[in-house]
């Protein structure tokens, strides 16, 4: 169980929690295919994030924009290829003032953005985002 500042997130067999060369904790796939850093994000109202995240990332490459329902949650996933390579964010909303964001970089270079989304995908859906 990964336990952010305000949410915990549960996640399969298949993904780990690490420590990077920055010291901040991520999950990453066991394969070391991707890895996915997360925090909390109570700056803005959750539209009001996810409009300036939409904005900042709709002219990358691949830039897609999709509401879902992660478990009972509203989220917005966006996937896009940047300098770095692939990536998908999830902004999957704690309630009218808080996001949690979850974004998976792709760790190989050969990964595409559908190979990396379709891994994210399954992770996002299995993971138990809660508040608290």
């Amino acid at each position: 169980m990964f336990v952010g500042k305000g949410y915990t997130i549960a996640y399969p067999e298949t993904v780990e929690e690490v420590t990077d060369s920055l010291g901040n904790k991520v999950l990453e796939d066991k394969a070391g295919v991707w890895s996915a850093n997360t925090s909390l994000s109570d700056d803005y109202a959750y539209d009001e994030t996810v409009a300036k995240f939409s904005k900042n990332l709709q002219n990358s490459e691949g830039f897609k924009s999709e509401n879902l329902t992660i478990g009972d949650m509203e989220a917005v996933k966006l996937t896009y290829v940047d300098s770095i390579g692939s990536n998908v964010l999830y902004l999957i909303k704690l309630n009218d003032n808080a996001a949690v964001f979850l974004n998976f970089s792709a760790q190989k270079s050969a990964t595409t953005v559908e190979q990396l989304e379709t891994n994210a995908d399954l992770v996002a859906t299995a993971s138990g985002v809660k508040a608290g």
